[in-house]
């Protein structure tokens, strides 16, 4: 096989080598559909500006960060005002008047963009009558991944130096005779033949032919994994994992950028050789359009500066309105003996839920808290050799956690068996392959499921409490003192250290869907897409154990002895909260029944279920569970909008709406604001992933959501979706859980910050993690500083507070 030309003498090896760091450092992880958490798609561009950024992506790929103008026409009619206008471009310091804003929604044109040589040659050739290079360049590329990474995902992972996805690939590409018959383009296959072996060796080649000399080559890298953006998030996964466990020097992302590389190399070298007619015009095209790339990103730029002024104009809407209800005095409260306490995670979903058992007594006092509730642990419920990770895909598993009660080699494989058939059949594409695998047989079993669907075990899988869980670090067994030191950490942050109730429900959440690829999502993703029962259970048991006790009555945490810990799970689809039976008084088990109604009724408006009693509500709730051909079964944390880190006595007598992340704290139990800063450094960033998955799935789903979920198709068994059989792994949320037909159920707002707590507390923790100050500075979210008793509200930016209008 004839190998490629030697490279000039000028040519020295890793020319381009911080070129191709910075453009693959640009790309956010996506987690597997199985521990699906919600990311911030643009994670890794936070040290510069959100319009910065929007207008560098419009330029390099045609993505989107905004909403059309036909959305905030819309707006325009039901919430903004002329004075949040106003506002919005005092802030932004544009000199602009109200008859300039609304003069830019009736503009529909758009600046053009980068166009890689793919893009080039699809213009010169035309694809009216054939396949498009990019398409197909995309499609191969994204077969071969598939192929690839569910074959080969075990040494990714765990025998790195034995995985090069870049040989793979051009293993498979040379082989490929098909190529050119299905392109019409001979001797193509011949240039694929000529490519170096070593990935580092093209990556130097191709750009010393297609970008010597220029300054914008990180640009044109990104642009080339933008083509691929979802293998590449699934590529950047991989080497998150990695760097968690300490292997810093893993890196699978220059192999990916090196084939999508060759693609356009070989299309050069293609064209050169074989359409010599159009070499002279795609070089022209080509070395013209080098030095207008700080242009075209400028006019994208200028292009969406009004825009900008419109989505924060509704973002001002919105505050406006929860300022007002922040503002509120709360009713003083009444010296009633708590009876209940239950802890809830701080998702969006928890808080009408809280809202309805609040409202149940006086009595009862709720909780906010991540759901993982604190523990960093990776648990085997199989007895195998399996550890599931259970906390937020931030964090490394610190501990490894079993139960002595499932060690049985025999039940670990008949669970193995069960799960392997439940994903099976509650897979996307089970009634298709599936049926066609396992015959008639199946199609009957299938038949049975659409008209007499099973039934929803509500308590049977709530196991009473028990002592048998076992906690090891690294393969040694934490000692009572280091466990009752993690339960002092966690019972401090969540601010419970003494006056506790007889009874601490500790409610983690989950969501039962059936043949929905997307069923982590609705999970816990505190929990890494897990439900948060394990966890609750794993922590009731520990704070209910005697030596426990003891030794966090050492550490200065009393528990009295009449109090019990439970544990619980709220299913946000039936709005269920199940616990372990005969545990409970009669008189929180109404409670929890009672609220659970209200709560149902309160959300059946939003899921199209009005005129129905209680009982013909939770029928159809559970309906829409069990139904396999269900495509909304809930709406998720759709409409999301605020963060609110207060007492819950500051909000008790709020309507929030559900939506807002809520976040127990009270500042006067944290004089070093430790707790603080733990709520700013982690749950704060994750509810700014989930804020910004939903928003980055509506502005954009083509290149940041997953399409039609009736279209996918699971790749890997677990490692994401196509829409269709072809194209790109696809990120992101379903159309389905944004739309429910007729209108949006999520608005895509920028998440709002506030934290009750002293402003020289909050200024501090912001001055010292440059992550946050990149947040807030950025524009990413805005923070606010809100003193519940006085009512007054700043804003922190760019190192100041500001009055808040």
């Amino acid at each position: 096989m004839n190998t490629i030309v030697d490279a000039p003498e000028s040519l020295k090896a890793g020319t381009y080598q911080q070129a191709v760091a910075d453009a693959c450092g640009r790309i956010a992880p996506n987690w597997p559909l199985d521990r699906l958490i919600a990311v911030n798609p643009w994670w890794t561009l936070r040290n510069r500006t959100m319009p910065d950024t929007a207008a560098l992506l419009g330029a390099l790929s045609g993505a989107r960060m905004l909403m059309p103008t036909d959305y905030f026409e819309e707006r325009r009619q039901k919430e903004i005002q002329s004075r949040h206008l106003q506002q919005a471009a005092r802030l932004l310091s544009l000199d602009v008047n109200e008859s300039d804003l609304l003069d830019h929604l009736r503009q529909k044109t758009s600046p053009r963009r980068w166009m890689n040589v793919t893009s080039w040659m699809d213009r010169l050739q035309g694809v009216a009558h054939r396949m498009s290079w990019q398409d197909e360049t995309v499609h191969q590329m994204s077969q071969t991944c598939a192929m690839v990474f569910q074959t080969a995902e075990r040494n990714v992972q765990n025998q790195t130096s034995t995985f090069d996805l870049y040989h793979t690939w051009l293993e498979t590409i040379q082989h490929d005779s098909g190529l050119e018959i299905l392109m019409g383009e001979q001797g193509l296959l011949d240039i694929f033949k000529t490519l170096p072996r070593d990935y580092n060796t093209l990556i130097d080649f191709a750009l010393h032919d297609l970008a010597a000399g220029s300054r914008h080559v990180p640009e044109y890298l990104h642009a080339l994994l933008l083509d691929i953006n979802g293998w590449a998030s699934w590529v950047a996964y991989q080497e998150w994992q990695q760097q968690l466990q300490g292997n810093v020097h893993f890196s699978l992302m220059p192999q990916l950028l090196a084939v999508r590389l060759a693609w356009e190399w070989v299309l050069w070298r293609h064209c050169a050789l074989n359409h010599r007619e159009l070499q002279p015009k795609l070089r022209d095209y080509w070395s013209e359009q080098w030095p207008t790339l700080p242009t075209l990103i400028a006019a994208h730029a200028e292009q969406q500066r009004l825009r900008w002024c419109w989505q924060l104009a509704n973002e001002l809407a919105y505050g406006e309105s929860l300022c007002t209800q922040l503002r509120k005095t709360p009713p003083a409260p009444r010296q009633t003996p708590v009876q209940l306490q239950a802890i809830f995670c701080i998702d969006v979903r928890s808080e009408p839920m809280r809202a309805a058992l609040e409202a149940q007594s006086d009595a009862i006092q709720t909780k906010g808290f991540a759901g993982f509730f604190g523990l960093p642990i990776a648990v085997n419920e199989l007895g195998s050799d399996c550890y599931e990770p259970n906390l937020p895909g931030l964090l490394a598993p610190q501990i490894q956690v079993r139960n002595a009660a499932l060690n049985g080699a025999n039940l670990a494989k008949k669970r193995n068996r069960q799960a392997r058939l439940s994903t099976m059949s509650d897979g996307p594409a089970s009634t298709f392959s599936l049926v066609e695998s396992l015959g008639l047989g199946y199609a009957l079993k299938l038949a049975r499921d659409t008209f007499f669907p099973p039934r929803i075990d509500h308590a049977g899988h709530l196991q009473p409490p028990r002592t048998g869980w076992l906690l090891e670090r690294a393969g040694t067994p934490l000692s009572a003192e280091d466990t009752a030191e993690m339960l002092s950490r966690i019972l401090r942050a969540i601010g419970l250290t003494s006056h506790f109730a007889p009874t601490v429900l500790l409610v983690g959440h989950g969501s039962t869907t059936r043949n929905n690829a997307h069923a982590a999502s609705l999970n816990c993703g505190a929990c890494g897409g897990q439900s948060g029962l394990t966890n609750a259970q794993i922590l009731a048991d520990l704070l209910n154990t005697p030596m426990l006790r003891e030794h966090l009555a050492g550490l200065g945490i009393a528990i009295p002895e009449k109090t019990q810990f439970v544990p619980a799970l709220h299913n946000t689809v039936t709005d269920d909260i199940d616990y372990p039976e005969n545990l409970l008084p009669d008189t929180l088990t109404t409670w929890l029944t009672e609220a659970c109604k209200l709560a149902r009724r309160r959300r059946a408006p939003a899921l199209g279920l009005k005129t129905m009693d209680d009982a013909q509500l939770h029928r159809a709730l559970e309906r829409r569970a069990r139904d396999w051909s269900e495509l909304r079964p809930e709406w998720g944390l759709a409409n999301n909008a605020a963060f609110i880190v207060a007492p819950r006595s500051a909000t008790r007598h709020l309507d929030l709406q559900g939506r807002s992340f809520l976040h127990d704290y009270d500042w006067r139990e944290d004089p070093n604001s430790a707790v603080l800063e733990q709520i700013m450094t982690a749950p704060m960033v994750v509810t700014q992933w989930i804020n910004m998955q939903y928003y980055a799935s509506v502005v954009d789903n083509l290149h940041y959501g997953s399409g039609n979920k009736m279209l996918h198709n699971v790749v890997g068994g677990h490692i994401g979706v196509f829409e269709g059989n072809g194209g790109d792994l696809r990120i992101g949320l379903p159309m389905q859980s944004l739309h429910d037909g007729q209108s949006r159920r999520h608005e895509p707002l920028r998440l709002q910050v506030y934290i009750a707590a002293p402003e020289s507390a909050i200024f501090a923790i912001y001055q010292r993690h440059e992550t946050i100050k990149n947040l807030i500075d950025n524009q990413w979210l805005t923070l606010f500083g809100w003193q519940p008793e006085s009512g007054q509200i700043r804003q922190l930016f760019l190192d100041h507070w500001r009055n808040v209008e």
